[in-house]
């Protein structure tokens, strides 16, 4: 089974939602990547803060596993961490350093192309149905 891990990191009461470049205009995540190799979850979800958002590990407080959901479509479950960031105040540059090569088109360009930053009511209207036991817990 496939293992996805992400993390819904929160700043001044609402946490950070990306956008898939190339994607629906409806097509809402928080940061998440696959965890494979010998990567943990935890250090899954902080390469990705990293790499889709530019926020250093030092700019938020210890990570937090919120359990773990299936995701019925395909044969994949996906781990939900939380996290917060240390200085509300701080003027968070979020930006995506992961660059994706599109073979058809010969272009390259950022895996992320914009960010929103939601409640837990308004995150749970844009993520898929199977976050909704991890927004519970938030």
């Amino acid at each position: 089974m496939k293992r996805n891990s992400g993390i819904f990191l929160f700043n001044r009461g609402k946490f950070l939602l990306v956008h898939s470049t190339n994607k629906n205009s409806l097509a809402w995540s928080i940061p998440k990547g696959s965890v494979k190799g010998s990567l943990t979850a935890e250090q899954v979800v902080v390469k990705k803060l990293e790499q889709v958002a530019n926020i250093d590990r030092k700019m938020y407080g210890p990570i937090t596993l919120l359990g773990e959901e299936r995701n019925p479509i395909g044969n994949t479950s996906f781990l939900g961490h939380v996290a917060t960031i240390r200085d509300p105040l701080m003027k968070l540059d979020l930006s995506c350093n992961y660059i994706v090569d599109d073979s058809a088109s010969k272009k390259s360009f950022p895996a992320i192309d914009e960010y929103m930053w939601v409640t837990k009511e308004e995150g749970a209207r844009f993520l898929p149905p199977y976050f909704s036991k991890l927004i519970e817990k938030l």
